[in-house]
C-alpha cells in the first residue's frame, strides 16, 4: 500500500508539472517518474530548457527537423547511419544536424552522460507539451 501511494503521488506530480487536466498513470510517467521519485517537485521545464538549450526555441521548421533527427538518432541506438536510412537523408546531413544540436545545447553526443541528459529532456518535453 505505501508503494502504491508513492506511485500515485509521483503520477500526480507529473500531471501537475504538465499543466494538463488529463489522467496520468504511474506506468505512463516512465523516466520522468523515476526522476520525480528521486527528487520531489523537480522542475521539468527548467531541466528541458537547460538541456535542449535554444534548440526548442528555433523557428518551427528548423526546430522540428532537429528534434526529429535527435529522436530518430536515439531510436536508432545512436547510429548516424541508421538515422540517415530511417529519415531518408544523407549521412552527412545527419552528421551536420547532430553537430548543430551539439553547438546549440553545448552537449557532446559522443558522451554517454550527455546523450542520457538530452534523451531525458526530450522525453520530459514530450510529457509536458
Amino acid at each position: 500500500m505505501p508503494s502504491a501511494w508513492r506511485d500515485a503521488r509521483i503520477a500526480l506530480d507529473v500531471a501537475r508539472q504538465s499543466g494538463k487536466t488529463a489522467v496520468v498513470g504511474f506506468d505512463d510517467v516512465g523516466v520522468a517518474g523515476l526522476l520525480m521519485s528521486m527528487r520531489e517537485g523537480a522542475d521539468f521545464q527548467a531541466f528541458i530548457t537547460e538541456k535542449l538549450g535554444k534548440t526548442s526555441q528555433r523557428e518551427r521548421p528548423q526546430r522540428d527537423v532537429l528534434i526529429k533527427t535527435l529522436r530518430t538518432f536515439f531510436a536508432s541506438n545512436c547510429s548516424q547511419q541508421a538515422t540517415a536510412k530511417e529519415l531518408r537523408a544523407h549521412q552527412k546531413t545527419i552528421a551536420y544536424r547532430l553537430d548543430k544540436v551539439e553547438r546549440i545545447t553545448g552537449l557532446d553526443l559522443a558522451s554517454h552522460e550527455d546523450r542520457v541528459l538530452l534523451y531525458l529532456a526530450l522525453k520530459m518535453n514530450d510529457l509536458i507539451t
